[in-house]
């Protein structure tokens, strides 16, 4: 499948073939989505009648939400449907009903493009790796491809034999018998994205928009046809028919879908009459059931059934409800009985054309898990008088406690969470890029940073490296910001979506340091919950009821939910203010009419969409859905104010009487909500007091108070695009815990700047420069079933040995033995320290990271030092060498080392002062220069160190020699001494120009060790 040339909608997740390509996903096709993050099959209801001959939809399932599926196939000898993803992951469904039967990863970064089944196994196809796996996971083998290979389509030639095709100008041919190439076909540039077979020729789809015929023994071109001027996007062929959809060249404008198919006799090598078609097409399939039948799928889910040789009628479409997501593969069963779609939100679509559906016409029998095997009870005869009464089960009807009831004090409490600073740090897994790791990580550095500045350099590298957050708009290009294009209020909302989801989907992993080994058990996290989701998570009941009666409902988690605001008509007009609290929960409960298909009428019917909520979550989470100061002009200005609360707040708090009239308009956001949920009413929102608490009664319904914890605003500026501010109230615990008293204070965050301010200003919005764009709100009292103690989550396993990531590392070749078990470093222990570092080009709008320069003369690092393929070093992750630097740290050794705070600066690691050793520091003069390891090796060693390249490991030694000259210096002859040693130093610095005499001609030029001065360390 060729993906060039794509509505730019795609955004990143489609394999483009063209480096021109810049395709982005519109953020609002994300927006109000929300899919079953549980992955359960949606069946359609058993009473549907599915007519013969006329495709409708059966099943939808959502593999991995979120994740686009990038490959959809059909198994060729059983029942089953498999599917790969933007991130290397397989699954499989077993039959119509779609029961999940296998799940896999197959890369651990590249996405799958060809899916081909076998009679012994699977083949999946990525960049540049062919893996053969069985249907149930297991490897059979795995063959990479050469360096620089790009590919995109395989085609099995017989039971043997494959060719593999993309971007590179060749084909390879593979002998699956023994997994070795045996042959390159060249081909033109760009090379071959598509391949089909016939009885006379292979048939391959070029990039450029060309189709070429070739011999099925010698691979030569026998004859081509010039399809498409921009470029092709599917073929496909049938008997003497060839068919063919693409994009056409437009000049300036770039490349365009076409409309017209075309097609070919294959008798008379020859274009006949193009076909037009009403959907803009991206696959195409022959459909020979009846009659030579065309299935046209578009991006956005129409398809359309026509003959290659007659005219399409609109009466022969139907629509995929992708719920605004857009399709990414496509696939027909052998049986012409069944079609799959995967969509750019992880769903899978199965569509069919039978009441009884059948994948192939004949499938062998699918080997499934065998059933949970329960022994039945044995057969107890009561009138025996032996029989022991303990095997008769007897209800509990006493309320007496049992001997078996523990003491709460002796029972080990399960994990809870509370706030995301706490979560996060209790968090780790294995993925190198995971933001809810960097996120801990980063929490950790400000906890110990006493108010110094951090920096979030690894967080942002791996929130680079999500191409989710690329197609929304998330990372922005310097010159959107400095030129204002970025759209500020949508961008900070489009984030809180984005990192709510992506934290929720990462803590349903194991943590732990048992979940960084890779234990296969762990007792956190291993129930499948997220903590995220209970901390956010609201479970909600989505239902559909079309006008013939029939109703659909199912039920997902939703994180947060978006404020929709009353439309301007009429009947709005004569309604002078609205209350906030009404409209929230109207946007909580949304009910909304649309037009949708109804599987009971077989067409587009006008559907209530109604969302109704099962409980009420700990924090609730709003997105005000306000981009622009007009639409806020829209949005706010019939709000209801809050007269009573600020009037108390005003006269406590001695505000003049015209300036609280002048800021009670912009006052309509309450400090406090009561929510409830009960059976008659369903949702009841209202505003409450900030002090004000619930009645008896209240608390009996099962009523909560929710509290205004934090705002994000957009302060309005056309000519810079603003920026954005938070206001946040910092409760008793933080407070408590930094400043020894108990106390609640808002706070104003804006850049650096960190200001505490009156709760009255926290609220007040004039929507002519101020606007709100996420709000929070937790529910009150909610902290004692939640643990915040932080559980660090790093011991001392990562200090244990571990593969390199080099191929050709040997142990020979290691350059240090690792640590023993009780060998373990205690606080206050020295480690030399020195890190070396290359520049990165980091692409802005991308997650590509190249080494522009190995900065061999001052790292020592040298081109292929650090590619695993060929290096023979031992080489390991980021993640992997900032644990090891985590867990010294934590433990309280004290690092030496020479210029370390730019070490960890570029590392991202905070270290407290007094466990930072610096020998620049130590060997320094108030306002004179700083000076070099390699002049002070040579003046108090008498090293000669870094002649050429630099040495880290013997670096990290002089750092520790020179430390223990140190404190010999300062010991034996006291502070004055040393100070006379360190103005010697200086002017023999001076004199030398601060460059180390060469060896051989250093005419007289000794170091001070050498010429006897000083001899009390010559044995150092």
């Amino acid at each position: 499948m060729n993906f060039e040339g794509l509505d730019p909608g795609l955004g990143e997740y489609t394999p483009g073939l063209d480096s021109s390509m810049d395709p982005r996903l519109d953020p609002a096709l994300l927006q109000g989505v929300e899919l079953d993050p549980d992955a359960l099959a949606v069946p359609v209801s058993e009473s549907m009648h599915i007519v013969e001959g006329m495709y409708s939809e059966l099943h939808s399932v959502a593999a991995e939400v979120g994740i686009p599926v990038t490959a959809t196939h059909f198994d060729l000898q059983e029942e089953l449907l498999w599917m790969g993803n933007h991130r290397g992951h397989a699954s499989s469904f077993f039959g119509p009903t779609m029961g999940r039967y296998s799940s896999f990863q197959v890369h651990m970064t590249d996405d799958i493009r060809h899916i081909q089944s076998m009679d012994t196994g699977v083949l999946f196809l990525t960049k540049n790796n062919l893996k053969c796996l069985t249907r149930g996971g297991l490897i059979m083998f795995d063959y990479t491809t050469e360096e620089g290979a790009d590919m995109h389509s395989l085609i099995l030639t017989d039971n043997n034999t494959l060719l593999m095709g993309g971007r590179q100008n060749y084909v390879a041919e593979l002998v699956l018998t023994t997994v070795q190439e045996t042959q390159k076909f060249t081909v033109e540039v760009p090379g071959v994205a598509i391949m089909r077979q016939s009885n006379r020729f292979f048939f391959c789809g070029h990039t450029s928009g060309k189709v070429s015929l070739r011999d099925l023994r010698t691979f030569k071109m026998e004859h081509e046809f010039d399809a498409f001027s921009g470029s092709l996007s599917d073929f496909d062929i049938h008997g003497n028919l060839l068919a063919a959809c693409g994009f056409s060249s437009r000049g300036l404008n770039g490349l365009s879908c076409d409309r017209f198919l075309m097609v070919y006799d294959l008798r008379m090598m020859r274009a006949i009459t193009p076909l037009q078609v009403h959907v803009d097409p991206l696959f195409l399939r022959f459909i020979p059931t009846y009659t030579s039948r065309l299935a046209i799928i578009s991006q956005t889910g129409q398809c359309q059934f026509c003959e290659p040789t007659g005219l399409a009628n609109l009466a022969d479409i139907f629509h995929v409800n992708t719920v605004g997501q857009l399709l990414m593969s496509f696939d027909v069963s052998s049986s012409k009985q069944a079609l799959s779609f995967g969509d750019s939100g992880g769903c899978v679509h199965l569509w069919s054309s039978a009441p009884e559906v059948s994948f192939n016409s004949y499938s062998r029998e699918t080997e499934l898990a065998l059933p949970c095997l329960v022994d039945s009870l044995p057969q107890l005869d009561w009138n025996h008088e032996l029989m022991p009464l303990s095997l008769l089960p007897m209800p509990l009807t006493s309320t007496e406690p049992l001997l078996s009831d523990w003491p709460t004090s002796l029972i080990t409490p399960s994990p809870r969470y509370d706030y995301t600073s706490c979560l996060v740090q209790n968090h780790l897994c294995q993925k190198e890029f995971c933001l809810a790791c960097e996120l801990g990580f980063l929490f950790h550095m400000l906890d110990l940073s006493r108010g110094d500045p951090c920096q979030a350099s690894n967080f942002l590298r791996a929130f680079r490296t999500i191409p989710e957050a690329s197609a929304l708009g998330l990372i922005l290009a310097d010159s959107d910001e400095q030129t204002g294009k970025a759209r500020l209020g949508r961008l900070i909302q489009s984030w809180n979506r984005f990192i709510l989801a992506q934290l929720h989907q990462e803590t349903l992993e194991q943590e732990g340091p048992q979940a960084y080994r890779g234990a296969s058990s762990s007792t956190l996290g291993s129930s499948g919950e997220s903590v995220i989701g209970r901390l956010f998570g609201c479970e909600v009941e989505n239902s559909s009821l079309c006008r013939c009666g029939k109703e659909t409902v199912r039920s997902s988690l939703t994180l947060l939910f978006t404020i929709h605001y009353p439309e301007q008509s009429s009947l709005d007009k004569m309604i002078e203010e609205y209350d906030f609290a009404e409209i929230l929960k109207k946007s909580i409960c949304l009910e909304q009419s649309t037009q949708a298909w109804c599987d009971n009428c077989e067409k587009y019917q006008p559907t209530v969409q109604t969302r109704n909520i099962r409980c009420l979550p700990d924090v609730l989470v709003i997105n005000c859905e306000v981009n622009s100061a007009k639409e806020a002009d829209h949005a706010f200005t019939k709000f209801k104010p809050l007269p009573t609360e600020w009037e108390e707040l005003c006269s406590v708090e001695g505000v003049t009487f015209d300036t609280q009239a002048e800021d009670m308009r912009h006052v309509w956001i309450p400090l406090s909500l009561k929510m409830c949920i009960s059976k008659t009413q369903g949702l009841e929102v209202s505003s409450l007091s900030e002090g004000e608490e619930l009645t008896e009664s209240e608390e009996a319904e099962g009523a909560s108070v929710y509290d205004l914890v934090a705002i994000v605003s957009h302060i309005q500026d056309a000519r810079t695009g603003g920026n954005l501010v938070a206001h946040i109230k910092v409760g008793e615990t933080y407070h408590q815990r930094k400043e020894g008293v108990t106390h609640q204070q808002w706070y104003l965050f804006n850049d650096f700047l960190i200001e505490p301010i009156d709760k009255a200003e926290s609220a007040q919005f004039d929507v002519n420069w101020k606007v709100p764009a996420v709000l929070y709100y937790v529910k009150r009292n909610y902290h004692p079933k939640y643990d915040l103690r932080i559980k660090n989550p790093i011991d001392a396993s990562v200090l244990l040995t571990e593969a390199s990531l080099a191929r050709k590392q040997r142990k020979s070749h290691a350059t240090f033995i690792p640590l023993m078990v009780n060998e373990m470093l205690q606080a206050a222990d020295l480690v030399g320290l020195d890190a070396e570092f290359v520049t990165l080009n980091q692409v802005s709008q991308g997650t590509n990271e190249g080494v522009v320069d190995y900065l061999t003369q001052y790292s020592g690092i040298k081109p292929g030092d650090l590619d695993a393929k060929i290096s023979s070093k031992h080489l390991t992750t980021l993640k992997s060498t900032y644990l090891k630097l985590r867990f010294l740290i934590d433990t309280g050794v004290r690092f030496v080392g020479h210029g370390l705070q730019k070490d960890f600066r570029v590392i991202n690691l905070m270290v407290p002062k007094e466990q930072v050793i610096d020998t620049v520091y130590l060997f320094h003069m108030p306002r004179k220069r700083m000076i070099s390891l390699r002049f002070l090796a040579w003046y108090f060693l008498d090293l000669n160190i870094q002649s050429e390249t630099h040495d880290s490991i013997e670096d990290a030694r002089t750092a520790l020699q020179l430390y223990r000259k140190y404190l010999e210096l300062s010991h034996n002859g006291g502070q004055e001494e040393f100070r006379k040693v360190l103005k010697a130093l200086y002017e023999k610095g001076r004199k030398l120009d601060w460059k180390v005499p060469d060896i051989d001609s250093a005419d007289g030029q000794g170091s001070p060790k050498s010429t006897a001065v000083f001899p009390s360390v010559m044995g150092l």
